[in-house]
């Protein structure tokens, strides 16, 4: 995945929390410099701070140019407070230049008090 900026490499930490929980990644699926279209959207969870273990769960979709976002699919970690790394089909819809968006959610009742905090690496195509 590019993101047009030359300081950031696929090594950066992003941090989501309930106060910001989306990160967005311009990506060029031609770019990769292979013909094959990209199986999956890698995502990995690194670290995780969650003391109260609310449910955690993460939407992976994809946005291109004048068109709808795409929903590609869900993953939760468990027990909520682990970090790995999970795969997330692209469904043959990523294809071309276009935004792949990753959204922290919890369905768990919060207040401003609770901390849900996870550290990821920056989204990437992937075909295995």
């Amino acid at each position: 995945m590019s993101s047009g900026k030359s300081g950031e490499d696929a090594d950066s930490l992003y941090y989501l929390d309930l106060s910001h929980p989306s990160l967005a990644r311009a990506i060029d699926a031609k770019a990769t410099g292979s013909a094959v279209v990209p199986k999956f959207v890698e995502v990995d969870v690194l670290e995780v701070t969650n003391p109260k273990k609310h449910l955690v769960t993460f939407d992976v979709s994809y946005e291109r140019p004048a068109a709808p976002r795409a929903l590609l699919g869900s993953f939760s970690l468990y027990p909520a407070d682990n970090p790995g790394k999970f795969l997330v089909p692209t469904q043959g819809r990523v294809r071309e230049k276009g935004t792949i968006i990753l959204s922290l959610t919890t369905p768990d009742r919060t207040d401003s008090h609770d901390t849900v905090r996870v550290a990821v690496r920056r989204p990437k195509l992937v075909n295995q």
